[in-house]
């Protein structure tokens, strides 16, 4: 209880951390602090981007996850927690999607590679879970029954979260799936556009016998 209990107070003490991002209080006091040495249009220009230490997005992956995690491996011991989590969530959905979107510097795309790794270690987390429940059931059951059942989970976890680092790829297309076109055939698209030429390389229209000389009209 004690280690749960501190997470339930961890948790909520998280709302309050979202709650101070939203007013940017570093980029403010940066602001007031250089505005009287530079100006406040320098100041402004100095102040952002915000620290990507702590405000980018792998360290905000990295707490997410964390998080999350705290959630999966307590919510069996203390279901509360599992509520004050999803409270956490919705304050980060609409805190964070204001400032991503409208106020912070924009964040750079990497394709999915912090998204990856939020589930690589959601996989570690669940371990974590499970190799807790066989404690659990080795300490407070009538004997080691429960635990050695509890056992084949573990064996299972190992093989699936070694299936979904190896066998999943996300990196790039399998060669299967780049050669098949839209309607699920291996062989040659056709091509969707009409037949460009190059109207500088194209016969050039001669002129009749006094004529004038048009030299932009071209034969067809």
């Amino acid at each position: 209880p004690s280690a749960s209990h501190f997470y339930l107070n961890f948790m909520v003490l998280q709302w309050v951390t979202h709650s101070m991002n939203i007013t940017r209080y570093m980029n403010l006091i940066k602001y007031l602090a250089m505005r009287p040495i530079v100006g406040a249009r320098r100041a402004k220009e100095l102040c952002e981007p915000e620290d990507q230490d702590y405000y980018g997005l792998g360290s905000r992956s990295a707490r997410w996850t964390i998080m999350l995690t705290i959630a999966l491996v307590f919510c069996t011991l203390s279901p509360l927690i599992s509520i004050l989590t999803l409270i956490n969530f919705a304050l980060c959905r609409l805190i964070y999607g204001y400032l991503v979107v409208y106020a912070e510097h924009q964040k750079p795309d990497l394709g999915g590679v912090f998204f990856v790794q939020q589930m690589k270690h959601l996989q570690t987390g669940l371990f974590i879970y499970v190799t807790l429940m066989i404690g659990m059931l080795a300490r407070r059951g009538p004997n080691y029954g429960p635990a050695a059942i509890a056992v084949g989970a573990l064996v299972y976890k190992v093989w699936v979260g070694q299936k979904f680092s190896v066998w999943f790829r996300w990196e790039q297309l399998p060669f299967e799936e780049i050669v098949v076109d839209d309607e699920g055939s291996a062989g040659k698209r056709p091509s969707r556009s009409s037949r460009y030429a190059q109207p500088e390389l194209l016969e050039v229209e001669q002129p009749e016998e006094g004529g004038d000389t048009n030299p932009f009209a071209v034969v067809a």
